[in-house]
């Protein structure tokens, strides 16, 4: 197998990696033998991991001798598989732990949320829904058969990330509440309104 090592790093923000001194000091001093590619889905220009971004870090290496090793959510391991399936890996060398993270208590907050009308815009069609004030916008989403990606929905996996094109929502941030507005990129799986009316778009 090949010895160099390709590492992909996906968090919300630099301080918020973990490890990553330790990790960029470790790229610096093997630099012939480690490459790191992070993705900070809070800073501008930069995002999210998607199947593109593990195809081009694929692309040209002898896959019968690549070992791949994911630790994500459950969701972003699937999507992983499905693109080593699509590129021929050998699965003898797909390794990798999944985890679901415990729900958020939301009963324990007070949410200053509302009644609202949601407007949803995915690639081809456009959706309207009633959201109630007591569920987040992804439950309603789901419960309405709007097609949005999810996985761990408690706010790690960010799969179902959407850009608010108006209005504002509110959203659980560990404990604590921090309110979104337009052109900001929200998780809908631990967001609730907070105007009476919201257009959603995916990220």
């Amino acid at each position: 197998m090949d010895n160099k090592v390709h590492l992909m790093y996906a968090a919300r923000t630099p301080e918020e990696t973990i490890f990553k001194g330790a990790i960029d000091r470790l790229q610096k001093n093997h630099a012939d033998y480690l490459t790191v590619d992070y993705y900070f889905s809070e800073i501008k220009n930069s995002s999210r991991i998607d199947k593109k971004d593990i195809e081009d870090v694929l692309r040209g290496k002898d896959l019968q001798n690549t070992l791949v090793y994911v630790c994500a959510p459950e969701g972003i391991v699937t999507m992983v598989w499905s693109v080593l399936q699509s590129v021929n890996l050998n699965p003898e060398h797909f390794k990798y732990e999944s985890f679901t993270t415990s729900a958020l208590n939301i009963h324990k907050v007070n949410i200053p949320s509302k009644d609202a009308t949601v407007y949803f815009q995915d690639e081809s069609k456009n959706y309207e829904i009633q959201v109630k004030k007591d569920n987040t916008l992804l439950d309603e989403l789901i419960d309405k058969n709007v097609p949005i990606d999810y996985s761990c929905k408690s706010g790690d996996c960010e799969m179902c990330s959407c850009k608010i094109k108006q209005g504002e929502i509110v959203s659980l941030d560990g404990k604590n509440l921090k309110k979104y507005k337009t052109g900001d990129v929200i998780l809908p799986c631990v967001s609730y309104a907070a105007s009476e009316k919201i257009e959603l778009a995916k990220a």
